[in-house]
């Protein structure tokens, strides 16, 4: 019980007895007393509804400053791993018109330069599969394309697999038989790759 319900319980008592002595001036005392205490209490209430509201306003500000904060990690990450794609693609097009601009030079061919019409790299690609002293390198390059390729392909397929909760030991060790021989494939076409750069 509350301080007012206390209150009010005692002012209506004495009402009561007020109203059984026939005391009018105590009786009207009284009941201006208990109207106050009921407006007070009514107060209350609504100061109780209204903290709570608060309350519940104030955590889910906090829920969306954390949802917020999530995101502008989510975003500042993305435009990290954005910077280091677009790294990555200008260094490949720096090696493949330094590259490009090699095997001109060797060559003696001129491959044009980057135009809607004209990729000097693909002149270059095609040059060094024409020229005899290219073809081997072309060879061995597109083998150790096809081998890196296929071996990250089988890489992210093991991860999913791994991550896959529901398969037992038993299925993951007979999957793992079906990888394990192309990756050897891909291992030795590799080796046999890099051999050939070195004879």
């Amino acid at each position: 019980m509350t301080d007012i319900e206390k209150a009010l319980a005692f002012v209506r008592e004495d009402i009561e007895m007020s109203t059984s002595l026939g005391d009018d001036d105590d009786l009207a005392e009284m009941r201006r007393i208990e109207v106050l205490l009921m407006k007070q209490e009514r107060m209350e209430a609504e100061w109780d509804a209204l903290r709570a509201e608060l309350k519940a306003m104030a955590e889910k500000v906090q829920e969306v400053a954390e949802r917020n904060k999530a995101l502008e990690e989510a975003v500042n990450k993305d435009d990290h791993d954005h910077g280091l794609t677009i790294g990555q693609r200008d260094r490949a097009e720096k090696f493949s018109d330094d590259l490009s601009a090699e095997i001109s030079r060797i060559s003696g061919v001129s491959i044009g330069e980057h135009s809607s019409i004209n990729c000097p790299w693909q002149n270059a690609l095609k040059l060094a599969a024409d020229v005899p002293e290219f073809s081997d390198l072309y060879r061995r390059i597109m083998t150790l394309e096809e081998a890196v390729s296929e071996a990250q392909f089988l890489c992210e397929r093991l991860r999913e697999y791994e991550s896959d909760s529901n398969q037992s030991d038993d299925d993951m060790r007979i999957w793992i038989g079906h990888v394990v021989p192309p990756l050897a494939r891909s291992e030795k076409a590799v080796s046999e790759a890099l051999k050939g750069g070195d004879a």
